[in-house]
């Protein structure tokens, strides 16, 4: 009976958690328990202090990712800055995407398991010693396969192997969780690597107050979840000449966004090619229909590549173009297109900017909101579709 209950229990509490009612929940309670801390923390400046209807729009922006704030972000201290990154880390595509492959985990093992009635037929006779169904427990519906009334399922034609598609998930799900800590873990130690060897971005933050952990902490994650905060007043205008920084920053974003699908199928090819000596499971083959829409076909992979960097090559050049003893101006040949190329990006990802955008031509704001739009809506149904595949049966 406890067993039951558990299952029921824990299938009951699954079935919420991938439901709209279960995301609703889950950004309402992200959003109002960021809103408390922030609330109870004390800012770095008193007599700057936000108001709490600022604080509860901040920190409903950084758990739904869109990099709107009704405050100036250096008024916050070092504890408030680790909650908009907890905030902004809950919030990111990757992360959701995370949680709606443990979903479907958790949908998988409580679906191995099905209430069987109990019956009171005479115990099966005994078969060949080569019979299959004499030799496998879980064909004949022995005890051992068996808890408490519950029965695994036998795999069908519709639907393959229960403990194979778990397997496929369960792989997914750490490959995932390793992209997520290399990423956020690697950026943050390269951000702050980078920092301590230049004496001008380090002389910026001191300047500010800020410290170089918190920084490299707080900027990777914002950038890789595509939220766009960064703990200055002036975004990465300040950071304009520093373009390692740019660079790494670019790179992080294209990973949390739209390269991640590429990410995601070259590290499920690495896996798939190390263990060459057991079957492929079917979720694990690269362009196999699955459940996980991050994971693409190796086509669709190279043809997304491709219209990224279009996009990116063209925005950059455009910007050039346009800029180039404009909002450019006083910057290097070199610094001018990497700077270019940093915008390109983040004007479609996270809405960090190295230029002041008040300053830029009006075709290239236009174009820079059509470009974003379509980044944004493409990211959304991606998230929308991972994170709800659980509920989908696909699997």
């Amino acid at each position: 009976m406890s067993y039951q209950l558990l299952h029921r229990c824990s299938a009951a509490v699954v079935d919420i958690a991938v439901s709209p009612l279960g995301h609703l929940i889950y950004f309402a309670t992200t959003s109002c328990a960021g809103w408390g801390l922030l609330a109870a923390l004390t800012v770095r400046a008193p007599n700057r202090r936000p108001r709490g209807i600022d604080m509860l729009f901040t920190a409903v922006s950084a758990a739904t990712v869109s990099s709107m704030s009704a405050a100036e972000m250096e008024v916050f201290s070092d504890g408030q800055l680790v909650v908009l990154t907890v905030l902004m880390l809950s919030g990111g595509e990757v992360f959701l995407s995370f949680l709606g492959l443990v979903s479907k985990l958790m949908i998988l093992r409580n679906d191995s398991y099905q209430p069987v009635p109990a019956t009171t037929e005479d115990p099966p006779s005994p078969r060949p010693p080569g019979d299959a169904e004499a030799e496998d427990p879980l064909r004949r519906g022995s005890p051992e396969a068996s808890r408490n009334g519950y029965q695994r399922v036998p795999p069908t034609a519709d639907h393959p192997d229960p403990p194979r598609r778990r397997d496929a998930v369960c792989s997914l799900v750490c490959i995932v969780l390793a992209i997520l800590l290399v990423a956020n873990v690697g950026g943050a130690a390269a951000v702050a690597a980078y920092i301590y060897a230049a004496p001008g971005a380090r002389w910026t933050l001191s300047r500010k107050s800020l410290g170089v952990g918190i920084f490299a902490v707080f900027t990777t994650v914002s950038t890789f979840a595509n939220c766009g905060f960064v703990p200055t007043n002036e975004n990465m205008m300040v950071f304009s000449r520093d373009l390692p920084l740019l660079v790494l920053l670019a790179a992080l974003a294209l990973v949390g966004n739209t390269l991640f699908p590429q990410v995601l199928a070259a590290c499920v090819h690495v896996v798939w090619r190390l263990r060459p000596e057991e079957p492929p499971v079917p979720m694990m083959i690269p362009g196999e229909t699955t459940g996980y829409d991050h994971l693409l076909p190796p086509l669709r992979c190279r043809m997304l590549a491709a219209t990224v960097a279009f996009f990116i090559a063209m925005q950059a050049a455009l910007l050039c173009g346009m800029e180039w003893g404009g909002a450019l101006r006083g910057l290097s040949a070199v610094e001018k297109v990497v700077n270019a190329v940093s915008l390109a990006v983040n004007s479609r990802h996270t809405g960090e900017s190295t230029l002041d955008l008040s300053t830029l031509a009006p075709a290239v704001v236009v174009l820079m909101i059509r470009c974003r739009r379509r980044s944004r809506v493409r990211g959304d149904r991606r998230a929308t579709g991972a994170a709800g595949a659980s509920s989908a049966g696909e699997l």
